[in-house]
């Protein structure tokens, strides 16, 4: 996943500047013992670099490596030269001619087994460098992606935790509400037959109707 603020890394200076992925890593140890502090900016398993950040590496990209692997090597042929040899016998001599080796040159293809084909690959390094990229940036988003997974599922288990420990109050509530409901109707519909009884009581201690409507008469 390409960070917009850092667009760079590795691979992609090294393809832009047309270096493989090992001379860029170069120019960063150097960047880094010169400059006294880190370039760029890991994230995940890869390293991103602004343009800035980039620029600074590419300071260091002429640096020689090594000045002393710069040194002029002798050419041990360069003082080679044909030499007329002579052998001596008594006080005779025949010269021996060497043939003339000077502008001779050499195949190896005349060395090979032309039976077999050889398939060869330009820059393997540049190859393994792309490979390993790629590599890494869909490991990264496995990684992305599990990270998401498990945090969605944490997230599934609380609500389910949540949710059982609200229906397990549910059926409590519900087995009490049956339970006081089942209660209240017993003492209501007791406490209405009492009443009930009450007031037919009091009207059986009373007169007759008929007797109380003369008497109210009169």
């Amino acid at each position: 996943m390409q960070n917009v603020l850092k667009p760079h890394t590795l691979a992609s200076i090294a393809a832009a500047h047309g270096v493989n992925k090992r001379a860029v890593q170069e120019w960063l140890r150097r960047a880094k013992k010169a400059e006294g502090a880190e370039v760029g900016e890991i994230i995940g398993k890869t390293r991103y670099f602004n343009d800035e950040e980039r620029d600074i590496l590419l300071r260091y990209a002429g640096e020689p490596r090594n000045r002393a692997s710069q040194a002029k090597v002798p050419d041990l042929f360069e003082a080679a030269v044909s030499v007329p040899v002579s052998v001596e016998v008594g006080n005779h001599s025949t010269p021996l001619i060497l043939p003339d080796l000077s502008q001779q040159s050499y195949s190896l293809e005349n060395f090979r087994d032309n039976s077999v084909t050889c398939i060869d690959i330009d820059d393997p390094m540049a190859v393994v460098d792309q490979f390993i990229d790629h590599a890494d940036r869909l490991i990264e988003g496995m990684n992305a992606d599990i990270a998401r997974r498990q945090q969605k599922l944490r997230q599934s288990k609380k609500a389910h935790e949540k949710v059982a420990e609200k229906v397990d109050d549910l059926k409590a509530q519900a087995q009490h509400y049956r339970r006081k409901s089942r209660e209240i109707a017993y003492q209501q519909s007791e406490q209405a037959t009492e009443l009930k009884e009450s007031m037919e009581l009091l009207q059986d201690l009373g007169k007759p109707q008929a007797v109380a409507q003369s008497t109210t008469a009169s």
